[in-house]
């Protein structure tokens, strides 16, 4: 399932049975592992003193055993990210690992938390890394915090892994070839000691990558940086129909590079493009604030994205600062352990604002305090009209 297809789900309530939202940041190695399960059943512990006093007993009983359940998989300790979030109603679970840190936090109420998994699953500030080898390529979901793998086959290439590494880098030579089938003839790069046969074999192989990308769901189309030897990329280049390739290349063989590493390079490279779209709404927000093309307190922000009228919408970080082992409780009515009621009601109806804006297609940006497009506030809207 996509990002975008989870946040969906989770932006829809699950009726009027009580829902549990919990986030843990996690340990991926090493001796303080056992840490990430102490921390688990501390926090489902603080979660079940909240749901056994504000939902009906049957209620609380169902969405405990689903969290329980859940917790007991297999699966559930898969050390291959940074953040932990579980999602539980009667009956239903879902468990999401993330490659950014989450806030250890429990919230309890008539619908799931979602803005701390903004910066992990939102489409603002993620893009794809395909790296590219004669032997097996492989796909990554990148965002600021890391690499991970896509989650769709890839298949294996022409190649083996020694056959490109053992030769050293050549001036290219160039030759016409069609692109992709289309009838347009167009200069193909390759390297000197490639024969025609083994170029064909990686166009084949390299067309096959292609058809994975064009079944990615609707929507999922961020932009994607490409890695690999210069041949290689400029072999992909002349199949692809994927449009939203970056211009700029990790020009270097990705198999030889851990993935820390190709992560370093890949968000130097692909940053100036992410932010190019947050730059331009915070642009357009300055341009038409006063225009009543903008808002920004919440309760009006939170109107606006209920009816479609959100185009994008910043959300700064502070909002997400809570205190520690707080549950907060959502809904009218409620109470937490914030010092404030009217930070909780902030808190509730920004977080409501951004699924609503997500379910109608617009942008949410969690950024810090000095990238919001207006001074001292801690949300800012782009109305659609």
């Amino acid at each position: 399932m996509s990002g975008a297809e989870h946040l969906s789900e989770l932006c829809t309530p699950r009726g009027t049975a009580a829902h549990v939202s919990l986030f843990l940041p996690t340990v991926r190695r090493g001796p303080q592992t056992a840490q990430n399960g102490i921390r688990w059943r501390n926090l489902l512990a603080r979660a079940e003193v909240a749901l056994r006093a504000t939902a009906a007993p049957a209620e609380a009983t169902a969405t405990l055993d689903a969290l329980r359940q859940v917790s007991e998989d297999e699966g559930f300790w898969r050390n291959d990210g940074s953040g932990l979030a579980v999602f539980a109603a009667p009956g239903w679970s879902r468990v999401l690992h993330t490659p950014s840190t989450l806030p250890e936090l429990a919230a309890v109420g008539n619908r799931f938390l979602i803005s701390p998994l903004l910066p992990s699953l939102s489409s603002a500030g993620r893009f794809l890394f395909l790296a590219l080898d004669r032997a097996q390529s492989r796909l990554f979901l990148g965002t600021r915090f890391g690499l991970e793998e896509a989650g769709v086959h890839i298949p294996t290439g022409p190649g083996h892994a020694s056959e490109d590494r053992r030769r050293p880098a050549e001036r290219p030579e160039g030759f016409v070839a069609d692109r992709g089938g289309s009838g347009r003839s167009v200069v193909f790069y390759g390297r000197g000691n490639l024969d025609r046969k083994q170029v064909e074999e990686t166009l084949q192989y390299f067309r096959a990558i292609d058809a994975v990308l064009a079944e990615l769901p609707n929507g999922e189309r961020p932009p994607m940086l490409l890695a690999g030897l210069g041949y290689l990329v400029s072999q992909y280049r002349q199949v692809t129909r994927y449009r939203e390739i970056v211009e700029d290349v990790l020009v270097t063989d990705p198999s030889q590079l851990p993935i820390e590493e190709l992560h370093r390079r890949a968000w130097l490279q692909i940053e100036p493009q992410l932010r190019g779209d947050e730059s331009a709404a915070a642009a357009r927000y300055r341009q038409l604030a006063g225009t009543g093309r903008t808002a920004h307190e919440p309760g009006a922000v939170l109107a606006a994205a209920r009816v479609g009228r959100v185009e994008s919408l910043f959300l700064s970080s502070s909002i997400m600062a809570t205190p520690p082992d707080s549950v907060l409780l959502l809904g009218a009515g409620a109470r937490s352990q914030f010092d404030q009621f009217d930070r909780l009601d902030q808190f509730d109806r920004l977080d409501q604002a951004a699924a609503a804006c997500l379910a109608h297609g617009g942008a949410v940006y969690l950024v810090a305090p000095e990238r919001m497009p207006i001074r001292d506030e801690c949300a800012a809207a782009l109305l659609r009209y």
